[in-house]
């Protein structure tokens, strides 16, 4: 009977690429969608929702959805219906 192959890997030959760290007060600071619902006060779901269907900026990764919270900012400014100054009234 053969013997079972081994399968050799040296640490040389995987080379994994870092990712830059991005400071936890950085403006380009990756947001899921957990934490966008909590900062909107909406269910995940909801922000899901709002990203298929365009309202919200975001970025797939595989399976996953990230936002930048400037650019959900952004847009949903830009979708605002209250006046927000005193003399846009």
């Amino acid at each position: 009977m053969a013997a079972p192959l081994a399968i050799k890997t040296r640490e040389s030959e995987i080379k994994m690429k870092k990712l830059p760290v991005i400071p936890p007060n950085s403006p380009e600071q990756w947001l899921n969608t957990r934490d966008v619902a909590a900062r909107l006060l909406v269910q995940p779901r909801t922000v899901a929702d709002w990203a298929r269907n365009g309202r919200l900026p975001a970025y797939r990764l595989g399976r996953l959805i990230r936002f930048k919270w400037d650019e959900v900012e952004r847009a949903l400014a830009e979708t605002c219906r209250v006046p927000t100054n005193k003399g846009d009234v």
